[in-house]
């Protein structure tokens, strides 16, 4: 059920502030599939909830994961939302970060080019 979902996405985001990042991946993982199912793919709630595993993925040192996860959650709020919206701009600056520190410095300066234009 869609509040059901809305309920587990509150609970995640209380394990992503107390900086519970292994907690967050867990309680994420199931849910994600369960959004896009209920909610659809491009729902702006289902985007939020990869977007926080996407965080969890980058905190927990599983950058490959957290990269690929914020390039789909990038392109899909690039049809969903404006190009200048908040959530939108978020995800392009936390991807410069995991490209950054994956090394890729010149793919990370453009991520951070990006997102300082839009905000």
């Amino acid at each position: 059920h869609p509040l059901a979902i809305a309920a587990a996405r509150k609970l995640a985001a209380v394990h992503l502030h107390r900086g519970e990042f292994e907690a967050l991946t867990l309680a994420l993982e199931p849910l994600v599939e369960k959004a896009r199912s209920v909610l659809g793919p491009k729902h702006p709630d289902t985007l939020g909830i990869e977007n926080y595993l996407a965080r969890g993925y980058q905190k927990t040192q599983r950058l490959e994961e957290a990269e690929a996860l914020y390039r789909h959650v990038i392109a899909a709020q690039a049809e969903a939302l404006s190009k200048e919206h908040p959530q939108a701009v978020m995800a392009i600056q936390s991807l410069g970060q995991v490209l950054e520190a994956r090394g890729d410095l010149a793919a990370a300066e453009e991520s951070f080019l990006d997102a300082a234009e839009r905000f």
